[in-house]
């Protein structure tokens, strides 16, 4: 366990990097809003790490059912760049992928 109770890696496994060699992140979340904006566990940890990695593409990986219109946001928050469920694929970003 670790921070906030969330089952981590134990240390012997983890195998840091610079950000530079990361080109995607899975971001968990217990809902998303079509425009990726989520909720996650409060940490704020996703948030930190991209407001200085813009770069990195972001992908909220999710049931349908916890697709929600609206959720509460700040100005802290940024959103997934996507949203892949079992039924669909959100482009967040108004990108073309």
């Amino acid at each position: 366990m670790g921070y906030y109770n969330i089952l981590t890696p134990k240390k012997e496994y983890i195998r840091e990097v610079s950000p530079e060699l990361i080109d995607m992140v899975l971001v968990p979340g217990l809902i998303f809003t079509p425009t990726g904006y989520r909720v996650g566990y409060g940490g704020g940890y996703y948030d930190r790490f991209f407001s200085n990695n813009r770069q990195i593409f972001k992908v909220g990986l999710c049931y349908e059912m916890q697709i929600a219109p609206k959720v509460p946001t700040d100005i802290y928050d940024i959103p997934v760049d996507c949203i892949i469920t079992e039924k669909r694929i959100i482009n967040c970003a108004g990108e073309k992928y």
